[in-house]
């Protein structure tokens, strides 16, 4: 896998949610006992402190470029599972981060993922690694949490939209 990089002409894609958005009631209610990969700081922490535990937590400590409050960052770091550390700049896939992504998904033990940079758009390689049948969770700004039920229509939408990403070193 390459590095890959956000053009700016594509960010208004991802701007549009990728699944539904429910209020933190409504996504513990949808979720039942279906395994889930959560993208985000604020979204782990809603989960962790209503007793749900993430199969795949990705987090940067930061939510909208800024540092997360001491009781989100405690929540996470009381979150004991394995812990991977990665490298992912803002508005970039690093192989480093897919490799870990895809990694975490196929081991089969519940997971964490720091990312040193920006986890956003890991959310990517999450949906084209994940099982048919899991569900991905992650937030948006002022509306509420998306819930992505990852099935074959995602998978490809969200396989095409990597593969127009620029590859870093590339022309695109």
């Amino acid at each position: 896998m390459k590095n890959k990089i956000l053009p700016a002409s594509m960010r208004a894609e991802l701007q549009k949610p990728l699944g539904k958005i429910l209020t933190t009631k409504e996504a513990i209610e949808e979720i039942g006992s279906k395994n889930i990969i959560v993208v985000g700081d604020h979204v782990g922490h809603l989960f962790l402190i209503n007793k749900i535990k993430p199969d795949l937590l990705i987090y940067d400590y930061k939510s909208m470029r800024k540092s997360v409050e001491k009781k989100v960052r405690d929540e996470i770091d009381n979150y004991e599972v394995e812990k991977i550390k990665v490298k992912n700049p803002a508005g970039k896939i690093t192989a480093e981060a897919c490799f870990a992504v895809e990694n975490a998904i196929n081991s089969r033990k519940k997971i964490k993922i720091e990312v040193e940079g920006e986890e956003d758009l890991l959310a990517l390689p999450a949906i084209m690694f994940a099982p048919i049948g899991n569900i991905l969770l992650y937030g948006q700004p002022n509306q509420g949490i998306v819930l992505v039920e990852i099935n074959e229509k995602i998978k490809k939408t969200v396989n095409q939209f990597y593969e127009r990403m620029q590859d870093e070193g590339g022309k695109d």
